[in-house]
């Protein structure tokens, strides 16, 4: 019966999001596939899609508690795309239609001139080198070994001395993401310089189990193609899902090694039970936060808490050394909950409808839904505007991989994240907004 069931939602889930992309196509008078809406909506459907069916295979929680969750992801859904599509208006994307071209000539020096992101590049990478070498050693000279996942997630830690340290090496890292993105925007070609970047930053992160950076990539280069060159298709986008969608999902197995040599190792004995869905942490633990909610709520060990979680989350807006003692995280909370003896820096990856469930039930879920969507069809709207600025165009590169990270987490704690990330390049288009520093 539980099959069955499971079946029924998977037909709602996609009628509906089928129905909705066509609405959304259709006010913007174009099938624009890289932007907010559809990464946000892939990955609600996916991560619910093959989450609920894995627990409906193993059937860890009651038929009810299920449904209840079920009816949850398809009402914050429906309030999502309504909040965006309400906020959706026709759009005019003109790519050039050219191709890229790949060259091992870096023309650095050639008809060259120094540029605000090239000095901006230039002065993040000497003070990230003075402040932490060992990570710039780790990533040029062997970067076939990184941080191990769990040193990487503590460092990270609001309460870890090395907090600063590694926003400092994410904006590093963003750096170095941005720069290659901004020579194919101005050259038409990817060049050997670019391509060693971005070799040496994707394998210190797969070494260090970072999937966050692997999927900045992608996105990034993906925008700058969709809304320099030509638009991405829907076969292209499914060909690169699903190749994504294989490698993040091993990776999850992967990280508990720190050398890519003893990940090959593992991946060539035993690849295929990575990609088993019944042993994804990543699906499984991701819905599992706000079954383990719906449960605690069913069975009266647990009461809504009408808003609280939301206040909770406006909180960590806040500083801690203005608020030392405010409220953790709700996503920390949960840890401390159902997980009291977990270590720390690991944890399960929470869940968009989390908040919203533990405030007011479905209410909550489709009010907080709703304001996702509206939200980032406002700031969607905003950046389409000024796509022809590639420093505009990869903040809104990175805005469109958080529409992806909002699905697994707090909606609040990612928009807190997110303004932290592209402080830097909001301070240079502040300071330069009225110079065209993307032309050479």
């Amino acid at each position: 019966m539980n099959i069955e069931l499971y079946w029924i939602f998977f037909a709602i889930i996609t009628l509906v999001w089928l129905i909705f992309f066509n609405i959304k196509w259709k006010a913007e008078r174009c099938k624009n596939l890289v932007d907010p809406f559809t990464v946000f909506s892939v990955g609600l459907f996916v991560y619910t899609a093959i989450g609920v069916y894995v627990q409906f295979v193993m059937a860890k929680y009651p038929a009810h508690v299920l449904l209840l969750f079920c009816i949850s992801v398809i009402i914050g859904y429906i309030a999502f795309s309504l909040g965006y599509i309400s906020n959706t208006k026709a759009i005019d994307i003109e790519p050039m239609n050219c191709k890229i071209k790949f060259t091992l000539n870096s023309n650095i020096i050639k008809n060259w001139r120094i540029s605000v992101l090239d000095a901006a590049m230039l002065l993040m990478l000497l003070l990230f080198i003075a402040i932490y070498n060992e990570v710039v050693f780790n990533m040029v000279f062997n970067f076939g070994s990184g941080l191990s996942y769990l040193d990487y997630a503590q460092r990270s830690e609001r309460d870890a001395l090395t907090g600063p340290i590694a926003l400092l090496e994410r904006y590093f890292t963003l750096f170095l993401i941005a720069y290659p993105s901004y020579r194919m925007y101005k050259t038409h070609t990817v060049d050997v310089v670019s391509m060693v970047m971005i070799i040496i930053v994707a394998m210190y992160n797969i070494a260090s189990g970072q999937r966050a950076i692997l999927i900045y990539i992608m996105v990034a280069f993906l925008a700058f193609y969709n809304y320099r060159y030509k638009l991405i298709s829907i076969r292209q986008l499914f060909a690169i899902g699903i190749c994504g969608f294989l490698f993040l999902i091993s990776l999850g197995h992967l990280r508990a090694e720190s050398n890519l040599i003893e990940m090959f190792s593992m991946f060539w004995q035993s690849g295929l039970q990575y990609i088993e869905l019944t042993s994804s942490g990543e699906f499984i633990n991701t819905v599992q936060t706000t079954l383990d909610y719906i449960g605690a709520i069913n069975d009266g060990s647990m009461d809504f808490n009408y808003g609280y979680t939301w206040i909770v989350d406006l909180l960590i807006f806040i500083p801690t050394f203005l608020l030392p003692d405010r409220p953790l995280p709700w996503n920390e909370q949960y840890m401390l909950t159902f997980y009291p003896f977990a270590p720390a820096g690991t944890g399960h990856a929470g869940f968009i409808l989390n908040e919203g469930y533990m405030s007011i039930g479905l209410i909550g879920v489709a009010l907080e839904l709703f304001a996702v969507g509206f939200v980032l069809a406002k700031v969607n709207s905003y950046f389409i505007k000024r796509k022809d600025n590639p420093l505009f165009l990869f903040v809104y590169a990175i805005l469109i991989a958080y529409s992806f990270f909002i699905v697994r987490g707090s909606f609040l704690l990612s928009v807190k994240n997110y303004i932290l990330e592209v402080l830097p390049f909001a301070i240079m288009l502040m300071l330069f907004r009225d110079k065209k520093i993307y032309r050479s």
